[in-house]
């Protein structure tokens, strides 16, 4: 069970909180995430290209912020680990390298309910309610089959011609589950994290 990732910690940087002292648990290695952005005060008050959106700054800042989003994301699913060296920082572990329990193999057959609720009854037994994970992520195809698990609660009459068939959160004994789909994962798998375990740790100039 993955219990603690963090990330955006510079190595050999002593945080005004320690890691311990927040209360965490760190089991993957923590990577490091720089950005940065400079212009002139000329440069950010002269619009000289039809792709500034207003001031560069502002608009500069904005890709930054994209970018971080998209190395993040792919961080979570592709990461590699390696520890850190001497002269080399460390990277993380992507989440699926930390998926070696509670993974069930259907071969071929169909996702159903029960097979959800059996695994989330074993994580329930293993961690307890609070450190259950409830976020599902999963290709968008398998998102519509946690959709169609509602179907038999719908109604519908013979002159209905639109209907709803996309749910993103499904509430039971276990707790809330909400499901979000990612281009990122893998079209045959299906991932339930504790998203409360994954911590960014911003430095304000790497202190």
């Amino acid at each position: 069970t993955l219990k603690r990732v963090g990330m955006a910690v510079p190595e050999n940087v002593i945080s005004p909180a320690g890691v311990l002292a927040r209360g965490e648990f760190t089991e993957n290695y923590i990577q490091q995430f720089i950005y940065a952005v400079q212009v002139s005060d000329i440069q950010n008050n002269t619009d000289t290209s039809w792709l500034i959106e207003g001031r560069e700054y502002p608009s500069e800042l904005k890709k930054q912020l994209k970018e971080a989003r998209r190395d993040f994301e792919r961080t979570l699913f592709y990461g590699a680990g390696v520890a850190a060296a001497t002269t080399a920082a460390s990277f993380m572990n992507g989440f699926p390298a930390y998926i070696t329990q509670h993974a069930t193999a259907l071969a071929g057959a169909i996702l159903t309910e029960t097979d959800f609720l059996e695994e989330g009854q074993e994580c329930w037994s293993d961690v307890g309610p609070d450190e259950m994970p409830r976020t599902v992520i999963s290709a968008i195809f398998l998102k519509q089959v946690f959709s169609s698990w509602v179907d038999g609660m719908r109604r519908l009459d013979a002159t209905t011609t639109k209907v709803t068939a996309k749910v993103d959160a499904i509430e039971n004994d276990l707790g809330l589950f909400e499901f979000t789909p990612n281009f990122h994962c893998p079209p045959t798998d299906v991932f339930i994290l504790n998203t409360k375990n994954y911590i960014i740790h911003p430095y304000k100039g790497l202190d």
